[in-house]
């Protein structure tokens, strides 16, 4: 659970930032790449901006965001996706 350091809203909000980013991106990498990678550097950008970090590799991708951490062997969209999943069960919102 987050510390004082990090209010509960902040997170929520970031997560409906993040959530909203990825519904934008196409079903899949290959139906536009172009689009894809567009989205990619957003939601890259996004997590930077917010203070946070992220490494996404041959061996997966982590995200580590207001306090929470989440990761997933599929890319860094899918560890957004178990991010904001994370976050919205951890602090009781609904997805």
């Amino acid at each position: 659970m987050p510390g004082p350091k990090y209010p509960p809203q902040g997170a929520l909000g970031c997560a409906d930032r993040i959530e909203a980013l990825l519904n934008g991106f196409p079903k899949s990498r290959w139906d536009s790449k172009t689009e894809w990678e567009t989205r990619l550097r957003e939601l890259q950008v996004l997590i930077l901006s917010e203070g946070g970090s992220f490494k996404d590799d041959w061996q997966g991708a982590r995200v580590h965001l207001w306090g929470f951490r989440a990761s997933s062997t599929s890319g860094l969209v899918a560890a957004c996706r178990n991010w904001v999943t994370q976050v919205r069960a951890k602090l009781g919102a609904s997805a």
